[in-house]
């Protein structure tokens, strides 16, 4: 924009009302606050490049932004606690023991050592329906040693435990749901009660009005047969 060896006319001072030099009026006049802006020697004089305009040094007008992201390790952490608990029973459910010395069951000949083990078991290993209902309930009864694992479907565990000797079998007809002890197999025949109607249902009772196999059952259904631990 600038070139040099320009021809600068006079102009009218307001400081000695008198016509001057650009040359002579402005470095002189604006040297003070120019002078605030940069840490070089300002030349009054024009010359061939012009440089009566100071060069601007931001550097100490700029604040130092310079910070340290923070640490993400405790976050991480508390979700990798989470994710775990979540995982490995992080659904938690109560198992009683309120309804094991009933009269009732007790003619029956449950075994309340054997089904609160079986509760508290299966309890533990809760992670959330994921339709194997089957495979939770015959791992627990396995980790119990109250029978082998077999392969089948819900459905099918009414024949499993038929010939399990650590099980009796009894008829749902008028049995309180509710009051039904601990460790007790519930087996839903396909379609039986609204579940699936190819693969049925299974779980085993927590002796709180509860069934537990991969997931949590708060409201109990009729089911097709029960088998209480002997």
């Amino acid at each position: 924009m600038f070139c040099s060896n320009i021809s600068i006319p006079p102009i009218y001072s307001v400081f000695s009302n008198s016509f001057s030099a650009v040359s002579t009026f402005m470095p002189t006049t604006f040297m003070p606050i120019f002078s605030s802006f940069s840490r070089a020697p300002i030349s009054p004089s024009f010359g061939n490049n012009f440089n009566w305009f100071p060069s601007f040094n931001f550097s100490s007008f700029i604040p130092n932004f310079s910070f340290s992201l923070p640490s993400f390790s405790s976050i991480t952490s508390s979700v990798s606690r989470a994710v775990s608990s979540t995982i490995s029973g992080g659904q938690k459910v109560s198992v009683s023991s309120a309804n094991q010395n009933s009269s009732f069951w007790q003619s029956l000949g449950y075994n309340a050592e054997k089904g609160l083990k079986l509760a508290k078991d299966a309890a533990s290993h809760v992670v959330g329906f994921v339709g194997r209902c089957a495979t939770y309930v015959k791992n627990a009864i396995s980790r119990c040693g109250l029978g082998a694992y077999t392969s089948g479907h819900g459905y099918q565990m009414a024949d499993v435990l038929k010939n399990n000797k650590n099980f009796k079998q009894i008829s749902p007809e008028g049995v309180d749901l509710k009051k039904l002890p601990a460790g007790c197999v519930l087996v839903f025949g396909r379609g039986k009660s609204g579940y699936s109607s190819s693969y049925g249902h299974t779980e085993i009772t927590t002796g709180t009005g509860k069934a537990v196999s991969d997931g949590i059952t708060n409201n109990l259904r009729k089911p097709s047969a029960i088998f209480i631990p002997v």
